[in-house]
């Protein structure tokens, strides 16, 4: 097909060459995860050369996991973003009780529930069954996400422009996590990997960063 050709159709029918072009991937933000996958990785496996240091760079990998969903949910349209934000929620969900069935009865619970109640709510609002924290990233983005779309779908436009306001939540994820003993020399808090402190603002960050896409990309001097 023809240039002229190929002009004159998206002429015809521009709705349906923008959603075409919407639905192309970008290639950079595949690559992107790749390094950040990588990041990950250094998190967890004992290289020898993951020092504490490389582990603090490195744990801005998940932030940008975070970042990435926050920039595909990003519109100013209420329904598409409820769309976007629900259909994310149907398919997390099953993942989170799928794999739940497969790793509580690896790690059970036991003892009564007055010395094991943390145990519990680690598990089930931390996404930390019994000391392994292998769900908590899941588990933060499935609240933070049904955190968005209560506040989209109560507050319609409002919800929109709060969400960009969320960002500022990372601030205390700073006072509290992995940045907290390079500041404070104190040790990060158990509470850190969650939605509100960390799912919640690094999403926020990733819809500040689509929604002024093009201004940020036409002033690139920095």
């Amino acid at each position: 097909m023809s240039a002229n050709k190929q002009e004159r159709i998206k002429l015809q029918n521009p709705e349906k060459s923008e959603v075409k072009s919407q639905r192309e991937p970008i290639s950079s933000l595949y690559v992107l995860k790749a390094l950040c996958a990588i990041g990950v990785v250094s998190l967890h496996a004992p290289f020898g050369i993951a020092t504490d240091y490389i582990r603090l760079i490195s744990s801005v990998t998940v932030i940008t996991f975070f970042m990435i969903t926050g920039y595909f949910l990003q519109t100013d349209d209420v329904s598409k973003f409820l769309q976007r934000a629900w259909k994310s929620i149907k398919k997390i969900i099953p993942i989170i009780l799928l794999l739940n069935l497969m790793f509580v009865p690896l790690a059970p619970i036991n003892g009564n529930f007055s010395e094991t109640y943390m145990l519990y709510f680690k598990w089930l609002v931390l996404g930390q069954t019994n000391g392994f924290a292998h769900l908590w990233y899941l588990t933060a983005l499935v609240q933070a996400l049904i955190v968005m779309y209560l506040l989209v779908y109560f507050f319609k436009d409002k919800g929109l422009a709060l969400l960009k306001f969320l960002a500022l939540l990372w601030l205390v994820h700073i006072i509290n996590g992995e940045y907290k003993e390079l500041l404070f020399g104190k040790p990060q808090s158990f509470l850190n990997s969650n939605f509100l402190t960390y799912a919640l603002p690094s999403i926020s960050f990733g819809l500040i960063l689509r929604k002024y896409e093009t201004k940020l990309l036409a002033n690139k001097n920095w």
